[in-house]
């Protein structure tokens, strides 16, 4: 399957070059890879999360403690799978840092950041797309959840087409009188 990428020029490069450049490209996936995920998907809790791009995660009660700690040292506590598609579940991690109150040193924690984790659902569907396939970039999912739309209603199509011709009217006009101009 095609994929783009995005080359990040900017990224310095080492004696290993070639592997670096290579690591620092992002590849997107192609559009009819996003096609045919989002047809599979069609009318899901995935589809659902994808459009929006996030996923929706029902909130902790303040008395929820944290589950533990990582080697950092940033305490952790873990939302449930996501309402909606059910295959996501994220990680809070909250930094401890002590302060002082009068004579007191207090212990304080504030947010620090949170991972999204992926499962897989009950018949073996995924949120991400497989190996080699690059990533969904959320506008072309929502552009092929429009263009299938549009693509099921022959009226839809015929004032897509005259959009069209009206726009390249536009733009053919705004050439000719900055041509004008210069």
């Amino acid at each position: 399957m095609p994929l783009r990428s995005v080359s990040n020029e900017s990224a310095p490069l080492s004696t290993q070059g070639e592997q670096q450049a290579e690591r620092a490209r992002r590849r997107w996936a192609d559009i009819s890879v996003v096609d045919e995920y989002r047809a599979q998907h069609k009318g899901t809790g995935v589809d659902i999360c994808r459009q929006r791009n996030r996923h929706r995660y029902e909130e902790l009660p303040d008395d929820t403690p944290f589950d533990g700690y990582t080697p950092g040292g940033y305490l952790t506590r873990e939302t449930d799978a996501c309402l909606d598609c059910g295959l996501a579940y994220q990680v809070q991690r909250y930094e401890p840092y002590e302060t002082k109150q009068g004579r007191k040193t207090i212990m304080r924690y504030r947010p620090a950041y949170n991972t999204t984790h992926y499962l897989e659902g009950p018949n073996g569907e995924t949120y991400t797309l497989e190996p080699g396939q690059g990533v969904m970039h959320p506008r072309d999912y929502r552009d092929s959840a429009i263009t299938a739309l549009v693509n099921a209603h022959p009226e839809a199509q015929a004032l897509g087409r005259a959009a069209l011709k009206q726009r390249k009217t536009a733009l053919a006009r705004r050439a000719e009188r900055q041509a004008r101009e210069d």
